[in-house]
This record gives structure tokens, C-alpha cells and sequence, in this order.
């Protein structure tokens, strides 16, 4: 990214050998994830400008306040603007068209209900325009991005291709607004917004919880982090409920 945004090359010799030396013996740990963190979190604040939340997306941290030190930064991003170099949107359109970041997220993480203890649901990031992508940052193999929908009738919700559902017009859009400081009286559950229904949860017989569809109760959710501000004042990267 640097040799690309800063008017460097990246040169294909077909010819040329290249060797790796490797130790018999790792001298670090064989879990290089915290290794990694603040080396990527490092990248993102200075190459990626806007896009950097999709490497706090990917690791599932809040952009602040996260406990990672990856060293002063500002230095690097001057002398990036000294040499004029390019911005990550300008790699994305001239070297990495194939890389789609997701735009206008405002929320990812775990969700989970207000009142049911520790009760968790899966991976999500909610976006701008109401889709409640399901899973990971990026496709795994054989397997697309998954949204949620509401098929319109019974109790069960779906998960689709967030393409197909897109083409399909399906009930994809989900009315979920964060909100800072709230009252019992301004607050309810996830609403999907064509059909008027809530995701909410229910309780078995047998003492386990199920995810249903149906009139909404005022069962509140929460998103783990946040991207931007989601009309509330000072609502940057603090939980919030939705509703």
C-alpha cells in the first residue's frame, strides 16, 4: 500500500529466485494474533483514511479505546501528506477495484437483548440504509454475504444472499436506531420496516431461547460497536439500543 499510494512500484520478474531462511525453532509464539493486531490496526490508521473501521470491523474492536498499542501515528500520516500520497479510495479505484469495502456501516459486533442476562446472537454489522448483514466481514468459501429478512409471514426469519435479496425486494430493511440515553417509553425492538414486525426473542418450554418474528413487545437490542453517529449527539463509538 505504500509503494502503490506514494508513487512507488511493485515490479513482476518472472526470472528472479527467491529464497526464505526460516529459524528451526520460533522464537515467538506459535498464537500471533495480539502479534498482529496492533501491526494492522498501525496500517489502517495511516494508509486506509475512512475505510480503517474495516480492520476494527474484521477484529471485532471498537475504534477507540480498544487497549491495543500501536504506537504514534500522527508523524507517518504528515509525512504521507508531505509527499502527496494518494488516499485509499484512489488504491481501491486504480489497484484493488476487486476489493468491495462495505460502505456506510454503523454498527458491528455481537447483539444481544436487554433483559435476557447474557444472552448473545451471532456477528453483525448494520448498515446506513437498514441491512443487517449476518457473518463475517467477507465471504467464506462457497458462501456469500447473508442478510436478514422477514419472508412476510410465519415466525421464522431468513437468511439470504444480500444480493438475492436485493434483486428479490425481499423485507431486508430493519428500523434500528442507536440511542445514548433512553426511557422505557422511546425505545422497542428491531422492526422490520415493510412488514412492521419485530425481532424479538421467546423462551421454550424446555428453558432455551429462539429468535422469532412477530408483533413488537418493546424488547430491546444492542449493537456492540459503533461506526458514526446514528443522529444522536456525541453517539461516536458508545454502545447504544436499538429500536
Amino acid at each position: 500500500m505504500q509503494a502503490w499510494q506514494c508513487g512507488g512500484r511493485i515490479e513482476i520478474l518472472p526470472c528472479s529466485q527467491i529464497a526464505h531462511l526460516q529459524r528451526a525453532h520460533k522464537p515467538y509464539s506459535l498464537i500471533i494474533s495480539p502479534l498482529m493486531k496492533p501491526n494492522a490496526l498501525r496500517v489502517a490508521e495511516i494508509w486506509m483514511d475512512k475505510h480503517k473501521c474495516m480492520v476494527y470491523l474484521a477484529w471485532n474492536l471498537p475504534l477507540e479505546n480498544h487497549g491495543i498499542d500501536f504506537g504514534e501515528v500522527s508523524s507517518r500520516i504528515e509525512l504521507c501528506k508531505k509527499l502527496k500520497c494518494n488516499s485509499f479510495e484512489w488504491y481501491l479505484k486504480n489497484i484493488y477495484p476487486n476489493l468491495m469495502p462495505l460502505q456506510n456501516i454503523v454498527g458491528y459486533g455481537a447483539v444481544s437483548i436487554q433483559g435476557l442476562g447474557a444472552f448473545y446472537w451471532r456477528f453483525v454489522y448494520y448498515h446506513l440504509t437498514g441491512e443487517l448483514y449476518v457473518g463475517q466481514l467477507y465471504a467464506e468459501t462457497y458462501s456469500s454475504d447473508l442478510c436478514l429478512a422477514d419472508p412476510g409471514e410465519g415466525w421464522k426469519s431468513e437468511l439470504v444472499s444480500c444480493q438475492e435479496a436485493t434483486v428479490k425486494r425481499l423485507n431486508m430493511y430493519w428500523d434500528f436506531k442507536q440511542v445514548i440515553h433512553f426511557t422505557d417509553e422511546d425505545t422497542e425492538a428491531s422492526r422490520v420496516m415493510d412488514t412492521n414486525r419485530c425481532l424479538e426473542v421467546s423462551k421454550r418450554s424446555s428453558g432455551s431461547h429462539i429468535l422469532i418474528l412477530q408483533k413488537c413487545t418493546g424488547q430491546r437490542w444492542t449493537i456492540q460497536h459503533t461506526v458514526r453517529n446514528w443522529g444522536v449527539s456525541s453517539a461516536f463509538n458508545k454502545n447504544g439500543t436499538g429500536r
